[in-house]
């Protein structure tokens, strides 16, 4: 039997009964499903989009955020368990690309499941992050710049391309203690982390990059290949760090592509 995508971890996510494939997508650090929550509209009744809530923020504001990453995948295996009764797949957004492949490693290495395809915005492989957060990941500051808040992505202003850090992710030059904290703990969620050594997957790997990101690197991207024996591809869409997700006729026809061979 089919079941509903009905949980507190999902959000704004309509039902789609004869649905073949499940979209699992996560928001980046900072933010909330609500970044999704018009992207049922764009699909057809073949794919049900579900947005992926995490708590102390949207529909769990009242919840107490987790700055655990451990945690939070393990949770989120255990529910992915129970919507397993099709094929899904998993789509991020910068730090929701790693929360993505974290869930996406978790889920075949405990329940011998995989998604269907992994599509990855804006974010470099777990061995780049993992680099980077060992030099930068104590200075909230700097985390702030890479992983805050981030603009909606069709407002999202330009900067200018010497001071990338202020510009991928919006509010990057408010002060640390102006903070919402489901933010902060967001930052401490990621700052803690560092990659292991896991067995490649075996789904396709499907990179999103704006193309004038400032924060994220083609190289970067590219740095995907090893972690899977499926196909890789990089698509590179108009826009920024998050501007390119207001591509949305783009992505559509590119995720439906991926799971269902054609774009109708």
């Amino acid at each position: 039997a089919t079941k509903n995508a009905t949980s507190r971890w999902i959000a704004h996510c309509r039902p789609r009964s004869r649905a073949e494939v499940r979209l699992f997508c996560f928001h980046h650090l900072g933010g909330s499903a609500e970044l999704f929550a018009d992207w049922s509209e764009l699909f057809g009744e073949r794919i049900e989009v579900c947005p992926v809530e995490l708590p102390g923020r949207g529909t769990r504001a009242e919840e107490p955020a987790i700055a655990n990453l451990p945690q939070i995948i393990a949770e989120l295996a255990d529910e992915m368990l129970e919507l397993a009764d099709r094929p899904f797949a998993m789509l991020g957004h910068s730090g929701g690309t790693l929360i993505a492949y974290e869930l996406a490693a978790r889920v075949r290495r405990q329940f011998n499941l995989q998604p269907a395809a992994l599509f990855l915005g804006s974010l470099g492989a777990p061995h780049v992050v993992s680099e980077w957060l060992a030099t930068n990941g104590n200075d909230e500051q700097r985390l702030l710049a890479h992983l805050g808040q981030l603009d909606p992505p069709a407002a999202q202003a330009s900067a200018s391309s010497d001071a990338p850090h202020h510009e991928g992710n919006g509010r990057a030059g408010a002060a640390v203690a102006e903070v919402a904290p489901h933010l902060i703990a967001d930052l401490r969620l990621f700052a803690n982390y560092r990659a292991t050594k896991q067995r490649p997957l075996d789904c396709p790997l499907v990179a999103i990059l704006g193309r004038d990101d400032p924060l994220v690197t083609r190289d970067n991207m590219l740095s995907w290949t090893g972690y899977t024996t499926g196909d890789f591809r990089l698509q590179m869409l108009p826009g920024s760090h998050g501007s390119w997700l207001a591509q949305r006729d783009a992505i559509v026809r590119l995720v439906t592509q991926q799971l269902l061979g054609s774009s109708t």
